[in-house]
């Protein structure tokens, strides 16, 4: 028996569930899961999703607080580790997480996950307690626009509602006046927000990467409210509670820029930016590539022509990607000849220096 509690527009299951290793499917609803780096728009997509669709807003930050305020038994084990200067247990997120999304609004309506997983051990967690998802998506953009994303992000200390001085303002100067930046939204926290969450999405991609959908952030956040919309209203699963919302329309596509189309690798001509040109028939390399700077990532096959190590020592690969060289991390090394190109890798980088 799970029962709930309400703390400020967010139920919260208290019971027996953590002794229990798996979630049957009879009581689950659908599931939505929407990550990205810091400052890449995840909460506020997921509450614009949670609006169009009538779909519960499962927001990890929100239960873990009223855990704390309500002096739960979770509450308690994560005060604990806050105190202790560390952070939440991945096994305690995800138990967090497992006694809000069998309550009977997220099994009837459907919910979206917000920024969960967040590493492996927080998926291998969701995976064993039997946690399905009807559609991952992965947002990403530039380092720049985050930094810049997050120096002028501001959250209200009423409501705890972020917004945004230049993208998300609010709509009244009343709660313009008292917005205050958070101590995590300083330069050198900035810095560590997205040095830490790079070191944990490489390893992460590996597991989830061919199950989700990588969606371009670095544009309005109508725009990504749009494109996310249609394509959950394409699975059918959620079409009987889409709730329409301006400039989205239930066909066709969302109209993409030249600009977009290039940020998100669609351009069509020389090959677009990003991408590996393989021509027909051209010989793969038999490795697994991960090409991650911590903020945009993708896993693909390569040309063993296109390969040229930088360091058996850094496993880190020099790819020529359309004639310019990129910097990717191996991810499995299949091939032993491919140490064979550490000789030529060298002779390229010095000519490089040069």
């Amino acid at each position: 028996m799970v029962s709930s509690f309400l703390w400020p527009g967010v139920a919260f299951g208290l019971g027996n569930t953590s002794r229990r290793t798996c979630i049957c499917r009879a009581e689950q609803g659908p599931g939505l899961v929407v990550l990205g780096p810091p400052g890449s728009g995840k909460s506020h997509l997921c509450k614009q999703l949670a609006e169009r669709f009538g779909i519960v807003h499962v927001a990890t930050d929100d239960l873990i607080r009223a855990h704390l305020k309500y002096h739960t038994e979770i509450g308690e084990q994560a005060e604990k580790s806050l105190a202790a200067g560390g952070r939440v247990p991945d096994s305690l997120m995800i138990q967090v997480v497992k006694n809000r999304i069998i309550l009977q609004d997220c099994v009837d309506k459907g919910y979206v996950l917000d920024g969960i997983p967040q590493n492996i051990f927080q998926e291998q967690f969701l995976s064993e307690a039997g946690i399905t998802f009807v559609r991952i998506f992965m947002l990403h953009a530039k380092r720049n626009v985050l930094e810049k994303r997050l120096h002028y992000r501001r959250v209200d200390p009423e409501d705890g509602e972020i917004y945004n001085l230049l993208y998300l303002p609010p709509m009244s100067r009343e709660v313009t006046d008292r917005l205050e930046q958070q101590e995590e939204d300083d330069e050198e926290q900035i810095m560590e927000q997205l040095a830490n969450y790079g070191q944990e999405v490489s390893a992460l991609w590996e597991l989830i990467g061919p199950r989700s959908i990588a969606i371009n952030a670095d544009r309005s956040p109508a725009d990504v409210v749009k494109e996310v919309s249609l394509m959950i209203e394409a699975t059918g699963v959620f079409d009987g509670k889409l709730i329409k919302g301006d400039g989205v329309e239930s066909n066709g596509t969302p109209e993409q820029t030249a600009e977009d189309a290039e940020s998100n690798g669609t351009s069509k001509g020389n090959g677009a930016r990003g991408t590996v040109t393989i021509a027909p028939g051209a010989e793969k390399a038999p490795i697994t590539l991960i090409r991650c700077d911590g903020y945009m990532c993708e896993r693909e096959s390569v040309q063993s022509s296109d390969i040229k190590f930088r360091g058996a020592a850094t496993e880190q690969v020099m790819l020529v990607w359309n004639e310019r060289p990129r910097n990717v991390l191996l991810l499995v090394k299949k091939s032993r000849e491919i140490m064979s190109t550490m000789l030529e890798a060298a002779t390229y980088l010095t000519q490089v220096e040069q």
